[in-house]
């Protein structure tokens, strides 16, 4: 598919959906409005007709009242009438209802009736709970009830008062069959399955008109008792079928009715089939104008594309500056573009002869300063060899001047035999202990000379760790420190040299018991001490796939300036020493795959080593063990041989 014909089809796509969407929400927006002026006007109607109920009501109401309060109407003077005769001119004379008329006295009896056949004189209402209410209350009563002689009527009551007594009532009754006025309340237009009620003060149909199904569900409706309970108001409901209602209420408060209509919301709207159709007929005109406009826009926006295109193509063929030069004035935004792209076009060609004058030497160029940074790093090299030559040069020659220098002194004692049996004997101690140290000046040398030599096998940290402090019992005994274990009762199984693993950790160990010395809080050997417990702890554990082994004291600690360069070779704080057993102990850790690191704490120091852990622990075999141990470093015998003496 060319680029002209996906340009034309968005075009169009965004052209229909524009108009479409515009069309649905114009479409939407007016079937709302016109459903709202709907509901509206039906909430109309309703008011309307509770409002012309009320007016009727009160009316008949309002007569019966000015009947009560005649001069004539007075049941105590035994004489009756009177009382006919003002009942036969009233009912004769009303122009708006046809009512039947009832007089009753204080206890309730029928003392009158007109028409005659309304009421059985002598029959008695007293008994009745609307009697004993207008009774009470002394006000008028509007009822609905079912006569079986009379069918269903209206009993509009109003009291009798003489000197502020009640002494009677006149009791009008409306057919609601028969009274046009009451019936007028349901000439409304109602589509086929659309109904109309009047519901009494319990919620029956006292006035129904269009369906009984429509009659039946607003009689259990929730707006029949919205309305009973006096609210104005209109809602939209859903049968159990999915079908969409309106119904609209108005109370009439002078019975206590309601006034309901309710109306199909799909009988109400047949007048937006007319819209939908003219909305079509738009939409197929703005479809057809879309196209046309699709077609001319993407064949506007398409031919200087095109030409563009076939440009680009001869310049990815090397064809640098050879097209045709755009016009150099006017056009629209794709002229400005093609005169840009020829700029460019131009320069790309300018650069490209430069290019190839340029490469012919870049060569040349670049194998001259290649070889001048292969001599600077030759140089380089030589000169970082030469100076960590001089700086362990000078380190060893220092080491070994003071060993020769207190041999050469040592040894002249002897030969002048002018020192006694326990003088000479401590020099030949001291001369040992010289030669031990440059053995062990020797064998540091050859350790951190060469790479690290591993028999690995697996082993039992924690048991490798009590080994360790069996070769230097004797010398924790001799310093007074407490030792600590927490090395666990389950093997802590390792891969490694177990040899070298435990000078490490004999290093270590030594090394806390020298910083819990006296000489490392700086006190001298024939000066005043201070009292000091000091504990040497050991822990061993398991933290995921490591073997954690941790060698802490409570002597003098390490200064923060000293902790970056604590495992530098030949750098040392104690008066002497190499500087060289902390540089070999993390050699060999690292060369296990693990870390050694050190940490000051607020009173001595903490080393840790972290080694890795077989997935599974497993005993290590002892003998195995022993045998593939190499000879204890030099630092390790002096411990024993001061241990011993």
């Amino acid at each position: 598919m060319s680029f002209r014909t996906k340009l034309t089809l968005a075009f169009l796509f965004v052209s229909v959906a524009g108009a479409g969407l515009t069309g649905a929400a114009l479409v939407y927006g007016s079937y709302e409005a016109q459903m709202e002026q709907i509901a509206e006007k039906e909430l109309l109607l309703a008011q309307n007709r509770a409002h012309t109920l009320q007016d009727d009501l009160q009316l008949v109401e309002a007569e019966l009242s000015r009947l009560s309060a005649l001069a004539e109407v007075d049941l105590a003077d035994g004489d009756l009438e009177p009382e006919k005769r003002v009942l036969r001119y009233a009912r004769k004379d009303s122009s708006l209802f046809q009512m039947a008329i009832l007089l009753l006295d204080a206890s309730g009896t029928c003392l009158w009736a007109e028409p005659s056949g309304a009421c059985a004189l002598g029959s008695g209402f007293g008994g009745d709970a609307w009697f004993r209410r207008l009774a009470a209350e002394a006000r008028p009563i509007v009822q609905h009830e079912e006569s079986s002689t009379s069918g269903p009527q209206v009993r509009v009551a109003v009291p009798i008062r003489r000197n502020d007594r009640f002494s009677g009532a006149l009791v009008g009754l409306l057919s609601t069959e028969r009274e046009a006025r009451l019936r007028a309340a349901l000439d409304l237009p109602l589509a086929p399955s659309g109904a109309v009620a009047v519901l009494d003060e319990s919620g029956r149909p006292l006035l129904s008109l269009g369906s009984e199904a429509s009659v039946r569900a607003i009689a259990e409706d929730r707006a029949t008792r919205a309305a009973l309970g006096g609210q104005l108001g209109r809602a939209w409901e859903r049968d159990p079928a999915g079908r969409s209602w309106l119904e609209a209420y108005a109370p009439v408060p002078a019975a206590g009715w309601a006034v309901v209509i309710r109306q199909a919301r799909d009988e109400l709207d047949d007048d937006l089939d007319r819209e939908l159709r003219i909305f079509s007929a738009l939409l197929l005109l703005g479809v057809s104008l879309a196209v046309v406009a699709g077609w001319f826009l993407a064949r506007l926006v398409t031919r200087p594309l095109l030409a563009l295109r076939a440009r680009v193509q001869g310049i990815t063929r090397g064809e640098l500056g050879r097209g045709p030069p755009p016009p150099a004035t006017g056009g629209d935004e794709f002229a400005d573009l093609a005169r840009a792209f020829h700029q460019m076009d131009q320069s790309l060609s300018a650069r490209d002869k430069e290019i190839r004058a340029l490469a012919s030497t870049l060569e040349a160029k670049v194998e001259a300063r290649t070889a001048e940074l292969r001599r600077a790093q030759e140089e380089l090299l030589v000169s970082n060899r030469f100076a960590a030559m001089g700086k362990t040069a000078a380190a060893i020659a220092h080491e070994l001047k003071n060993a020769l220098n207190g041999l050469g002194v040592a040894v002249d004692l002897l030969a002048s035999g002018n020192a006694d049996a326990a003088h000479a004997a401590a020099i030949r101690v001291q001369v040992r202990e010289e030669v031990a140290r440059l053995r062990d000046i020797s064998d540091n040398l050859n350790l951190f000379a060469g790479e690290p030599r591993l028999h690995v096998t697996p082993t039992d940290l924690a048991a490798l760790a009590r080994r360790s402090l069996e070769v230097l019992r004797p010398l924790v005994e001799q310093s007074g420190v407490e030792l600590r274990l927490e090395l666990g009762v389950e093997p802590l199984i390792v891969p490694c040299d177990a040899a070298k693993i435990q000078s490490t950790i004999v290093n270590l160990c030594k090394n806390a018991l020298e910083a819990m010395e006296p000489q490392a809080f700086g006190e001298g050997l024939d000066g005043p001490r201070t009292e000091r417990r000091h504990t040497l702890f050991v822990r061993a554990r398991r933290d995921g796939p490591e073997a954690i082994l941790e060698v802490l004291d409570t002597g003098a600690g390490i200064a923060l300036e000293v902790l970056p360069r604590l495992f530098e070779p030949f750098f040392t704080t104690k008066r002497t020493g190499t500087g060289l057993g902390l540089a070999i102990a993390r050699r060999v850790v690292e060369a296990h795959g693990g870390r050694l690191a050190a940490e000051p704490l607020e009173r001595g120091a903490l080393f840790r080593i972290a080694l890795p852990a077989t997935g599974r622990p497993a005993v290590a075999d002892p003998n195995k063990t022993a045998r593939t141990r190499a000879t204890p470093p030099a630092e390790v015998r002096q411990a024993k041989a001061r241990g011993l003496e």
